[in-house]
């Protein structure tokens, strides 16, 4: 059995290659892997490992998926699918209606919810002298209890 935990970004670049090949990865090992996501945005408005906002937004799509565990993989593969247009505040508006999910981005325990996921960063090893948690970028992964972080070909 594979065990890998994704921390992503939803409007990360490298994070949405990951996702496509972890789907990959589903396929061809159907059921022998196990994948944990994990919320951590490169946007400092909800995540204070990170010191400015890379990615403006992603904490709100954070909040999106977070919102309902029930629409989770709805919403996390509408983000992907639409990856360009997520960056847009109106089409997160758009999203937020269509899965009726609009109070989200205002909701204190989702909130709470996406923060205690960003925490566990704090649970690794520091692989930075520059940061105070073992996972400080996107996209990271941890697979069979070894840290990945970037990308993979």
């Amino acid at each position: 059995m594979f065990v890998v935990i994704e921390y992503v970004d939803f409007l990360c670049p490298d994070c949405l290659y990951l996702t496509q090949q972890l789907d990959k990865l589903k396929k061809e090992f159907e059921g022998k892997i196990n994948i944990a996501f994990q919320f951590f945005p490169l946007d400092a408005q909800c995540n204070s490992v990170v010191d400015k906002n890379f990615h403006p937004g992603a904490c709100e799509l954070s909040y999106m998926a977070a919102y309902d565990p029930e629409k989770f993989l709805q919403v996390h593969d509408e983000i992907f699918v639409n990856f360009r247009s997520a960056r847009s505040p109106e089409w997160r508006d758009e999203l937020a209606r269509k899965y009726g999910i609009e109070e989200a981005v205002n909701d204190r325990q989702t909130k709470e919810t996406v923060q205690q996921i960003i925490n566990t960063g704090m649970e690794y090893e520091k692989t930075s002298d520059r940061y105070a948690h073992g996972i400080w970028s996107t996209p990271t992964m941890i697979l069979n209890n070894r840290m990945i972080i970037g990308t993979l070909p």
